[in-house]
């Protein structure tokens, strides 16, 4: 299993080769389908099924889609050769604001996820007023640890139902991206930009957002947006022990499931490619196995949260 070396390229998003490897702003976050996300799949868009699981109840279900990813006319001479897209849709018995906090939360990732060595909050040197991230992913023997530097940003958007889904207004109360769309005038009058969501106020701060007056018109969607890309790259030096993954991009989007407040919905899609020619029999491992633990250990997270949220409550007060 060798590894080699590619360039960045543009990410397929949501079935379409439109968004290059660059920080989501809020002009490309306000133009994005959310409820899109969560339609099924068709056949014709070259998605195959790679597992499900669902209880009786259906209080719990995902199901998994992957295709090869392919590259647009202006990266048609990078080679990445085996690598997939992949489409996450599930439900779980947990409100739609305490499952984004654990999926934003990186301090806690790091306890119950044993194939993150380190996931962490870098000082950012440059321009982006999102969240740079540092994380480190075990990798089974003989193969280095994968690395990844990228840009994260979150916030919370109200869709109203009156409107396109494409139409979009970001929630007031959010600090960790741009604000809706704004005219020029705003613009220029716009001092400084708002602080990224770091992981010590993601909980704090999600929480607060949690009650929506605007509940029966609109739908709230909790996002989390990451992109590798060269500048994040270059703020985190090279560990030649790794292999840095420079071909990364997910999106995650979270809502309330119906009326039923103390559960929700998730849509996750993602490109990633580890740098290596890796055996049909890993990727076959990988959707029948390896998808399947890491939602089982997911979904153990989610009950375990609160219980984490007191202790480290209690060791900030000693």
């Amino acid at each position: 299993m060798s590894d080699s070396t590619h360039q960045p390229a543009n990410v397929v998003h949501n079935g379409q080769n439109d968004v290059d490897n660059e920080p989501i702003t809020s002009q490309s976050l306000n133009s994005m389908d959310f409820a899109g996300l969560f339609s099924e799949h068709r056949d014709r868009e070259g998605w195959e099924s790679c597992c499900s699981y669902a209880q009786l109840s259906d209080a719990y279900y995902y199901r998994v889609w992957r295709r090869p990813y392919t590259l647009d006319q202006h990266h048609a001479n990078h080679s990445h050769n085996g690598v997939y897209e992949y489409k996450f849709q599930g439900a779980l018995p947990y409100a739609a604001p305490h499952f984004f906090a654990i999926q934003t939360d990186l301090e806690y990732h790091r306890t119950w996820d044993e194939h993150c060595t380190k996931l962490q909050v870098m000082k950012d040197k440059s321009t982006q007023h999102c969240d740079l991230v540092y994380w480190v992913v075990k990798y089974p023997w003989p193969m280095s640890n994968r690395d990844y530097a990228y840009y994260r940003r979150t916030s919370v958007v109200n869709v109203p139902s009156s409107v396109s889904p494409s139409v979009l207004s970001s929630s007031p109360a959010s600090s960790s991206i741009d604000s809706a769309p704004q005219t020029s005038a705003e613009s220029d009058s716009k001092e400084e930009a708002p602080s990224p969501l770091y992981e010590n106020d993601v909980s704090q701060s999600i929480a607060q957002l949690s009650i929506d007056n605007d509940a029966k018109t609109s739908t709230r969607y909790y996002v989390s947006i990451a992109t590798a890309t060269p500048e994040s790259a270059a703020q985190v030096p090279l560990d030649k022990s790794n292999v840095r993954v420079d071909l990364y991009r997910s999106l995650v989007v979270v809502r309330q499931r119906g009326d039923n407040s103390n559960a929700c919905e998730f849509a996750l899609t993602a490109v990633d490619d580890p740098r290596a020619a890796i055996p049909k029999a890993i990727m076959n491992w990988v959707t029948s196995k390896g998808i399947p633990s890491f939602m089982d250990k997911l979904k153990a997270a989610c009950a375990n949260y609160p219980v984490y949220q007191s202790k480290l409550a209690d060791h900030h007060k000693r």
